[in-house]
C-alpha cells in the first residue's frame, strides 16, 4: 500500500474480547475527528437491513453475550481476564513503568517458565509510606514463548539490580512448573 497512491485498506470484523489487534485499533482510533484511520461500529441491521430482527432475537435468546458481539457490534466483557482493562488503566495512570526511586525498598516477584509453553513474568513493587502501606507495582514484564530462559533470567536479574533487589533481599518466586 505504501507504493500505491491513494491506497485504502478496509477491514471488517465482529468484535470479540477487549484485547488484540481489533480492540487496540478501536481504542486508538474510534471516535477521533481527523484521525487518518476510520473505525466504525455498527449493528448488523444498520449495515444490512435485510437481516430479519427475529433472526437476531433468536440468537440473543440462545447466547446474549455472543449475539451482542456478532449482531450489535459490542465487545464482549464475559471473556475478559481476572481484571477488566478499565480497572488496569485506572491503576496504571499515564505511565507504564516507574523508575527506581531512592528511599524505597523494592521486592521482585517472578513466575518462571522453561521457554516453550508458558510466558515468564516479572513484577517489581514497593510499599508506600502512607499509614495504609499500599503496594505499588512499578514494573511488569512478560516474555512470551519461545524464548531462551537463560537470556530472560539475565535480563530480569539486571532489571532487578537497578531496583536494588537481590536474591538475599526480596525476590519471591511465585510458581515453579515441574
Amino acid at each position: 500500500m505504501a507504493t500505491i497512491p491513494n491506497a485504502m485498506l478496509l477491514c471488517a470484523s465482529s468484535p470479540h474480547a477487549r484485547r488484540g489487534a481489533l480492540w487496540n485499533a478501536y481504542r486508538k482510533h474510534f471516535g477521533k475527528d481527523g484521525d487518518p484511520v476510520l473505525v466504525w461500529q455498527a449493528a448488523t441491521r444498520d449495515m444490512n437491513p435485510s437481516v430479519r430482527q427475529s433472526f437476531i432475537d433468536e440468537h440473543m435468546a440462545d447466547d446474549p453475550a455472543r449475539a451482542r458481539a456478532e449482531y450489535l457490534a459490542q465487545f464482549r466483557t464475559d471473556v475478559e481476564g481476572f481484571v477488566s482493562p478499565e480497572i488496569v488503566d485506572a491503576c496504571v495512570g499515564d505511565f507504564r513503568e516507574r523508575s527506581p526511586m531512592t528511599g524505597f525498598v523494592y521486592s521482585g516477584f517472578v513466575d518462571p517458565s522453561g521457554g516453550s509453553d508458558a510466558a515468564m513474568t516479572l513484577a517489581i513493587g514497593h510499599k508506600t509510606r502512607t499509614p495504609e502501606k499500599q503496594i505499588v507495582i512499578d514494573v511488569v514484564r512478560e516474555i512470551r514463548p519461545p524464548f531462551d530462559p537463560l537470556a530472560v533470567v539475565e535480563d530480569f536479574a539486571a532489571l532487578l539490580k537497578t531496583y536494588r533487589v537481590s536474591l538475599r533481599s526480596s525476590v519471591i518466586i511465585m510458581a515453579v512448573n515441574s
